[in-house]
């Protein structure tokens, strides 16, 4: 989820101290579109855990 679109930042850092990192396929900019997406795709979210659990948990 990102407000702005820009697509690195915290995460992107931590991958990047261990050597690793990640292909973003998309970005949304609404908290309410991260699970639609993620129960009709293969797809992983990097999002706060308040902003989406009660749809995914």
């Amino acid at each position: 989820m990102s407000l702005s679109g820009d697509v690195t930042g915290f995460t992107d850092e931590v991958l990047a101290q261990r050597g690793l990192s990640r292909r973003i396929a998309m970005t949304v900019n609404q908290f309410r579109m991260i699970v639609p997406l993620l129960k009709n795709s293969d797809l992983i979210a990097v999002a706060p855990l308040g902003g989406v659990a009660d749809g995914i948990i």
